[in-house]
């Protein structure tokens, strides 16, 4: 479990942008600013992979879980998170597909 803040102010309500990216080996999720400034990140283990018709996919419970956790774990670091996200991108590597 990674979490990192930052000092700098934080932003209004209702004008935070995350990213949550689903990597090979964690899944990471960032809180930005409007004017990009990173305010704080998490990171869980993503999870296992699997061979499927030619290529490697995650194991999608596994991947939701990982997901959920980086999440809690950025809510935790940034006050009143849910109420204050205006967008949510989701980012996997590669020529990931996220199906939600």
């Amino acid at each position: 479990m990674v979490v990192e803040t930052n000092a700098r102010a934080m932003a209004q309500p209702s004008d935070l942008l995350i990213g949550l990216d689903i990597g090979t080996a964690n899944v990471e999720a960032v809180a930005f600013a409007p004017d990009g400034h990173q305010l704080a990140r998490a990171a869980a283990p993503g999870g296992s992979q699997e061979a499927i018709a030619g290529g490697i996919g995650h194991e999608v419970v596994a991947t939701w879980r990982a997901a959920a956790a980086a999440l809690r774990q950025l809510g935790q670091a940034v006050p009143h998170l849910a109420s204050r996200t205006a967008a949510l991108a989701i980012t996997g590597g590669a020529r990931d597909t996220c199906l939600i």
